[in-house]
């Protein structure tokens, strides 16, 4: 039996989720039927892998799931084919999806196996950092844009615009020619997002009315058709009454804290709908065929350019340096992606 290393705490840390973040030595997984072992290579360490170790996740949340290796997301060489295989060969670079982490498939490790159906083929033309976010932060921005079906030309707000995920909605939404506004907490942040290629960008940090100056910027000052939140608290409720009569917002996070404020006006008298989106639902209700049309179209946006997702590259630590990574990745305005390297 061949061992390797992981993160896979025995039990979550809402107080200080780095203090669980620790390497254990575990064996090392065959692949079963219908799985290949993928020597994992670079990982992102996600909010939601944060979430995780404190016991937030949905997975994680209760106690017989533990100990649970850690890592929703990331990318690697296909080791080993196991039985009843043929999509993927042995060498190949893939992205991999570590959700649902009671599954035991989390990619805080040396190597997992994965079902055929969790893994992306990967073209040299598309970088590792991009290739280990693919899941959670490309799949999640082309998902949402494109679930909201709305016709060109019309107003998203992105809420978060600076962060990784955000420029890439922006780059989705402007590639559906759809027109974008985003948020951000520091003025500082203004200039990049518009760099990155926003359409306008509001700045909160001198107490703005947010919700006017998003307004401001729509035709005859209507609202936006559609809000992306993933910040909380009032957050939310400024991205509410920025929203046009019919309008959507779709909550996919909550760096500010789990709970939001939401004014009941605008959705009871303007018909405003408010809606979540979770990537695990969202790839669990698709078909076999409906996810590899996903998974090629996100592919062709990555190796076309259009979404940039190894542009905010922030620090890279070593595997076994998870605690510090995740100690990083919690501090506001850090630059970028913080990721675990094994290469």
């Amino acid at each position: 039996m061949t061992m390797m290393k992981a993160i896979r705490p025995s039990a979550p840390d809402a107080s200080d989720p780095s203090a669980c973040a620790v390497v254990e030595t575990v064996s090392t997984p065959e692949p079963a039927s219908g799985e290949y072992q993928v020597q994992l290579k670079l990982r992102p360490v996600n909010p939601a892998d944060v979430f995780s170790l404190m016991g937030i996740y949905p997975g994680c949340q209760s106690p017989e799931h533990w100990p649970i290796t850690m890592g929703l997301d990331g990318m690697g060489v296909i080791t080993k084919a196991g039985p009843g295989t043929s999509k993927f060969e042995v060498g190949q670079r893939v992205a991999v999806a570590g959700f649902p982490l009671k599954e035991g498939n989390g990619t805080w490790a040396e190597y997992a196996a994965f079902k055929e159906t969790d893994l992306a083929g990967i073209p040299d033309t598309v970088s590792d950092e991009a290739a280990a976010v693919f899941w959670v932060n490309p799949v999640t921005a082309y998902g949402m844009v494109r679930m909201l079906q709305l016709p060109k030309g019309a107003q998203v707000v992105v809420n978060a615009a600076g962060s990784a995920l955000g420029g890439l909605i922006g780059d989705v939404a402007r590639h559906m020619g759809l027109k974008t506004i985003g948020v951000v907490r520091r003025d500082a942040q203004v200039a990049d997002v518009l760099a990155r290629g926003l359409d306008a960008c509001v700045s909160s940090e001198h107490g703005a009315d947010v919700a006017k100056a998003i307004r401001d910027l729509t035709p005859n000052g209507e609202g936006a058709y559609a809000a992306l939140e993933c910040v909380g608290g009032a957050a939310t409720e400024a991205m509410v009454a920025a929203l046009r009569p019919g309008g959507t917002l779709v909550i996919y996070g909550a760096m500010a804290g789990l709970t939001s404020t939401i004014a009941v006006v605008p959705i009871c008298f303007f018909e405003v709908t408010v809606r979540g989106f979770w990537i695990n639902n969202y790839v669990a209700a698709m078909g076999a065929a409906e996810k590899e049309e996903l998974i090629n179209d996100v592919v062709k946006l990555l190796a076309d350019g259009v979404m940039r997702a190894d542009k905010d590259v922030g620090k890279v630590f070593r595997l076994e340096d998870a605690a510090a990574a995740v100690r990083e990745s919690s501090k506001p305005a850090r630059g970028g992606k913080v990721f675990l390297d094994s290469r």
